[in-house]
């Protein structure tokens, strides 16, 4: 055999800096992910926290409709206010 027919294979390896910043794409993902989930469960306390405030503030509210007197009527002092 001559050297002319003979064949070389030569492999390429993947340049690093590729694997890095795949493998930092990945990372960075996951790290979305994890700070999207955490938000949406502040979200979810948050409402729960909203609807409880909304039950508080409807109940206070009934309670300042309410004649507070003995006699049925308002005091006085809030008649000014609430006219």
């Amino acid at each position: 055999m001559s050297e002319i027919d003979r064949e070389v294979v030569v492999e390429q390896k993947t340049p690093g800096w590729l694997a890095g910043v795949a493998i930092a794409g990945v990372l960075l993902s996951l790290g979305a992910l994890g700070w999207a989930l955490g938000l949406q469960n502040h979200l979810n306390a948050d409402e729960a926290s909203l609807a409880s405030a909304n039950q508080q503030n409807t109940a206070l509210s009934q309670k300042l409709d309410e004649p507070t007197s003995v006699c049925g009527r308002r005091p006085r002092r809030w008649a000014r206010v609430l006219a």
